[in-house]
């Protein structure tokens, strides 16, 4: 019985149901950590460290944040890293460079602020946490994400326009957006606006991802994450 949602959960869904399956139905181990996935991690704990400061009217050295949250984000892994074509040493530098660039912006009034929605009686609680709530110049409340990106701006933003319309059920605001960190060869910090799903998008959404997950669909999507999925002998052995 699936007790609640969250955005990730649905997104992990989406992208491979079969994936999902393994991980929250069958409760397989973890046979690797995907290099991508503990950058990710390590990139937003430490910008979630330098935004508190920010609160409090205070500055930390970025880099310094993320070299902590990196090492510790691999010492705690559940499984061997797989790393790809980048070295946990060129991920390092690639992090703290990245982290580097980043000011936090002004108004923060919340950081990994944690929410729980009724989107629909027909689906169990959707709980979360916004990467940073602010305000603007004039006063009204910003809700925005926090996203890594290989170019200065998203190119597909569906995925995070589901998840500012989430947000903005728990929290009702003027603005919407996500601060893009881009992982180019010089690092870039890019605020993109995002305009929501309409409520009745997002909760048809959930209803068709909670009824494919209730009713044991799990089909394998083969693309690019393959290689470094943390189910990929599983999967392979299964496909035999």
């Amino acid at each position: 019985m699936i007790d609640h949602l969250s955005h990730s959960q649905v997104q992990g869904f989406v992208m491979c149901p079969r994936k999902w399956h393994y991980e929250k139905v069958e409760q397989r181990p973890k046979e690797r950590t995907p290099a991508t996935l503990a950058f990710g991690c390590a990139v937003h704990d430490a910008l979630a460290a330098v935004n508190e400061a920010a609160i409090a009217c205070e500055s930390i050295d970025a880099s310094a944040a993320f070299d902590r949250t990196w090492k510790a984000t691999v010492a705690q892994s559940q499984a061997p890293i797989h790393y790809g074509k980048d070295e946990a040493d060129l991920l390092l530098a690639k992090g703290k460079a990245l982290v580097a660039t980043y000011v936090p912006p002004s108004g923060i009034i919340g950081v990994e602020q944690p929410f729980t929605v009724e989107l629909d009686p027909a689906l169990p609680p959707i709980t979360g946490r916004i990467d940073l709530i602010r305000l603007n110049s004039v006063g009204d409340l910003i809700l925005t994400d926090l996203k890594t990106s290989a170019s200065k701006l998203l190119s597909d933003t569906a995925a995070v326009e589901a998840q500012l319309s989430l947000y903005n059920l728990a929290y009702p605001s003027s603005g919407h957006e996500v601060i893009v960190l881009g992982k180019t060869k010089t690092p870039t910090i890019t605020f993109q606006a995002i305009v929501p799903w309409p409520v009745a998008e997002l909760r048809q959404h959930y209803r068709d991802v909670h009824l494919a997950m209730v009713s044991g669909i799990k089909y394998r999507v083969r693309g690019w994450q393959c290689p470094s999925c943390p189910y990929a002998d599983h999967c392979q052995a299964d496909r035999q």
